[in-house]
């Protein structure tokens, strides 16, 4: 995985450049819901009141490739967790692990509806992948307490594919929807699994 991550930049780099004179920069920000996927019946989605909604926001770079493809990539923050249920022992308890992380997303965006000079207007599509690091870490309990996500067997970071779709305005302003399928297996030990992603939701600027 660390090989692909260095091919990725290096072509990032090599792209920037090329085509430094039509190197767009852009920031956005909107909302994000956490999903999971595990075949651990006590593992379930994150609660909307306890982090299954959340604000995520981040910085992107663009750079053309062709007259209809541009790469995107940048880096975002975002919310990722799930619910777990212990009734061991006859005793009927929910903690709610939320955690914090950062996100370098990569997409090949395709044009499909490209009107620069008229409207302007432009519509995308793409396909990619993303590679986060989960920064921090919160535990809380229905009992209102709570403690720090220690990691001891879980991975911080989190690899998968990224679908986008987004709409451009004014060559300025963008509303998109995007989504982190779930890949990973975040569980270092055991012979189960919880694969976290999320969908999103937002608007942009692009200076």
């Amino acid at each position: 995985m660390k090989k692909n991550v260095m091919a990725v930049v290096t072509f990032v780099l090599l792209m920037t450049g090329v085509n430094a004179q039509k190197f767009r920069t852009g920031i956005y920000a909107g909302v994000a819901f956490a999903g999971q996927k595990s075949d651990y019946w006590q593992i379930t989605s994150l609660p909307i009141s306890e982090g299954g909604i959340s604000i995520h926001y981040g910085i992107h770079f663009n750079l053309p490739l062709a007259k209809r493809l541009e790469l995107e990539t940048g880096i975002q923050k975002v919310t990722r967790g799930y619910a777990y249920t212990d009734n061991s022992n006859s005793i009927f308890e929910k903690q709610y692990t939320k955690v914090q992380g950062a996100s370098v997303p990569v997409v090949a965006l395709v044009h499909i509806l490209d009107y620069p000079e008229e409207v302007p207007f432009r519509f995308s599509l793409g396909l990619g992948a993303y590679l986060s690091y989960a920064i921090s870490g919160k535990i809380s309990f229905e009992d209102g307490s709570s403690q720090k996500a220690k990691f001891t067997n879980a991975k911080r970071t989190e690899f998968g594919p990224r679908w986008m779709a987004k709409w451009e305005f004014a060559h300025k302003f963008e509303c998109y929807l995007s989504g982190d399928i779930r890949s990973t297996n975040i569980l270092k030990n055991g012979t189960g699994y919880i694969r976290q992603g999320s969908f999103q939701a937002g608007v942009g600027y692009v200076f």
